[in-house]
C-alpha cells in the first residue's frame, strides 16, 4: 500500500475532486428517489459517468508519472464519453421536442464514444488520441498534447450539449410559465460546463481540467432544481394531449398523486392560478370534491358525475379518467377531463320537478271506481268506516261530481198525474 501511494502526491485540488464525486453521487441518489420517468434516468447516468470521470481525475491528478497519468486518463474517458451522450438523452426526453430517442437511435450515437474508449486504450499504438504527456514539476499537472482524434471526441461532445442546449431554450418558449423557471436552471447548469470546457480545451487555464467539476456544480444545480420545482414529478409529459382538449378542464395527476399541470379552463372550475395548484397533493386540491377524492384511490379509468356549490351556484361536472403509462408502462398518473353539464343537469331537475308535481296533482284528483255496497231498497251507499250515507253525499265527497236536481218523466206522472193526463189522452 505504501509504495502504490509513494507514486502519488495528492494536493488540496485533488481533495476538491473527492468532495466533488461524494456531491455527484449524492446528486445521483436524490435524481433516483425523486425521478421515475426517462429523462431523470438518462440524468442519472449522465451523473454517474461525471462521478466516474471525477474519481479517476483524482488519481490523474495525483499521479507522479506519466504512465499513470496516461492509465487514469485511459480510466476517466470511460466517463467522459459518456456525459455528452446522456445529457442529450436528457435533453431530449425533457424537452419533448422529438419524443423518446429510439434505441437503433441511441445505438448509432453511441458509435463516436464506444471508438473513443477504444483509442484511449490503444492510444500506445497509434497516438491518435494523445500524442505526447509531459508533466509541469512545479504543480505536477499534466499536459496533454491531443491527437486528431480528441478533436473529434470533442466535436461530437460540443454536438450533443449544444443541442441539448438548443432544446432547452427552445423548451422555455413552449412550456408554460410554471416550468420556465426549473428550465432556467437547467440551462445555467448546462452553460457551466460548456464553458469550463472550452478553458481547458483552448488552454486558457493549461493542464487543469475543470469539466468534471464542473458537471458536479451542474447536477448539484439540477438537484435543487428537484428539491424546489419537484422537476421531473412536474415535467409536461401531457402538455399536448392538454392543449389538444383545451375545451374542458383538464387536470393531470402524477404517480405520486401530484398536480403536475392542468389548462386554463381547469383555472376558472378552482378559481385559482396554475402556479397556485401545481405540485400541490391532488388529495388536498380536491378535498371538498368527495367523488373525485374517492376515484384518486384507484388505478381505474372511469367515468362519472359530480358537483360542486351550494344549491343556486352549484355547478355540474361529466369526468372522465384516463390513466397514464411510462415507455415501459409503469403506472406514471391519470389525466381528468371535467366537462360542464350544469345546464343538462337543471334542465333535467326541473323535468324531474315537473314530473313530480303532475303526479301529485293526479294523486289529488278523485275518482270512483271498484264495488260500491248500495241498498238495494233506499239506495245508500255504505263507506270504508262502515257508514251508509245517501247517495249523493257519497258522491260529493268522493269525487268532484255536483248534483242537479230535477224530475224524469216516470216520476213526473207519478207525482203530478193532474198534470199530465192530457198528455196521455192526447
Amino acid at each position: 500500500m505504501a509504495s502504490f501511494f509513494s507514486n502519488y502526491q495528492f494536493s488540496p485540488y485533488t481533495w476538491v475532486h473527492v468532495v466533488a464525486a461524494v456531491v455527484g453521487i449524492t446528486v445521483v441518489f436524490i435524481i433516483g428517489r425523486r425521478g421515475a420517468l426517462l429523462a431523470a434516468r438518462f440524468l442519472a447516468f449522465m451523473e454517474l459517468c461525471v462521478v466516474e470521470w471525477t474519481l479517476a481525475s483524482i488519481f490523474e491528478v495525483a499521479a507522479t508519472t506519466v504512465p499513470l497519468k496516461l492509465f487514469w486518463s485511459q480510466i476517466a474517458y470511460l466517463g467522459t464519453v459518456g456525459t455528452p451522450l446522456f445529457y442529450f438523452l436528457f435533453t431530449v426526453n425533457y424537452s419533448q421536442q422529438n419524443g423518446s430517442v429510439k434505441p437503433r437511435w441511441i445505438a448509432l450515437l453511441s458509435v463516436i464514444p464506444a471508438l473513443t474508449v477504444a483509442m484511449a486504450a490503444t492510444n500506445g499504438l497509434h497516438h491518435w488520441l494523445w500524442m505526447d504527456i509531459t508533466i509541469n514539476p512545479v504543480n505536477n499537472i499534466a499536459v496533454y498534447e491531443h491527437g486528431f482524434w480528441f478533436w473529434v471526441h470533442i466535436g461530437y461532445a460540443y454536438i450533443m450539449v449544444f443541442t441539448g442546449f438548443i432544446m432547452l431554450c427552445l423548451a422555455i418558449f413552449r412550456f408554460p410559465s410554471f416550468y420556465k423557471s426549473q428550465t432556467g436552471m437547467l440551462l445555467f447548469g448546462t452553460a457551466l460546463p460548456i464553458i469550463a470546457n472550452v478553458l481547458y480545451v483552448f488552454d486558457i487555464l493549461p493542464g487543469f481540467e475543470l469539466t468534471p467539476l464542473s458537471f458536479i456544480l451542474s447536477g448539484l444545480i439540477i438537484a435543487l432544481g428537484i428539491l424546489r420545482f419537484r422537476m421531473f414529478d412536474l415535467v409536461p409529459v401531457a402538455r399536448k394531449k392538454l392543449v389538444d382538449i383545451m375545451g374542458d378542464g383538464v387536470i393531470v395527476i402524477n404517480a405520486e398523486g401530484r398536480i403536475v399541470d392542468l389548462n386554463p379552463a381547469m383555472e376558472t372550475i378552482f378559481g385559482k392560478t396554475a402556479e397556485q395548484i401545481i405540485g400541490e397533493s391532488a388529495d388536498q386540491v380536491f378535498a371538498q370534491w368527495k367523488d373525485v377524492k374517492s376515484s384518486l384511490k384507484v388505478k381505474k379509468e372511469g367515468r362519472f358525475e359530480t358537483d360542486k356549490g351550494e344549491k343556486n351556484s352549484k355547478r355540474f361536472y361529466d369526468l372522465y379518467v384516463s390513466i397514464l403509462h411510462s415507455p415501459r408502462m409503469e403506472y406514471a398518473g391519470r389525466i381528468i377531463v371535467f366537462r360542464e353539464i350544469t345546464r343538462r343537469r337543471q334542465m333535467e331537475i326541473e323535468r324531474e320537478g315537473l314530473i313530480t308535481e303532475l303526479q301529485e296533482t293526479l294523486d289529488q284528483v278523485k275518482t270512483l271506481s271498484g264495488l260500491l255496497p248500495i241498498c238495494s231498497n233506499c239506495k245508500k251507499i255504505r263507506d270504508d268506516s262502515g257508514y251508509w250515507q245517501d247517495l249523493e253525499e257519497y258522491i260529493n265527497k268522493h269525487s268532484d261530481a255536483t248534483f242537479t236536481h230535477g224530475i224524469c218523466p216516470e216520476c213526473a206522472k207519478k207525482l203530478y198525474p193532474e198534470y199530465n193526463s192530457g198528455k196521455d189522452e192526447a
